[in-house]
């Protein structure tokens, strides 16, 4: 910024301060936040997160079950349902 003041208050430079607006728009254009909140896309994480992937497909084969009519009864210790008749 001081030399911008500088160059445009005792050189009398004009090209400079365009420049400066213009690299602050397209930097607030390309910023990763603009893009996901204002312009809507999905962008890639930088980082894997081992769990979070683990929990999604955790989540996503639990809904296949459900989907499949799947049935997730718990079981005894002797491997039955719980809901059987033991004659």
């Amino acid at each position: 910024m001081a030399m911008l003041w500088f160059l445009h208050f005792k050189m009398g430079q004009v090209q400079p301060l365009f420049f400066q607006t213009a690299s602050g728009v397209k930097d607030f254009i390309m910023s990763p936040l603009f893009q996901v909140y204002a312009l809507g896309r999905n962008l890639e994480r930088p980082f894997r997160n081992r769990k979070l992937e683990e929990m999604q497909k955790q989540q996503e084969e639990l809904s296949a079950q459900k989907g499949e009519g799947g049935d997730l009864s718990t079981k005894d210790d002797d491997g039955d349902d719980d809901d059987d008749d033991n004659n």
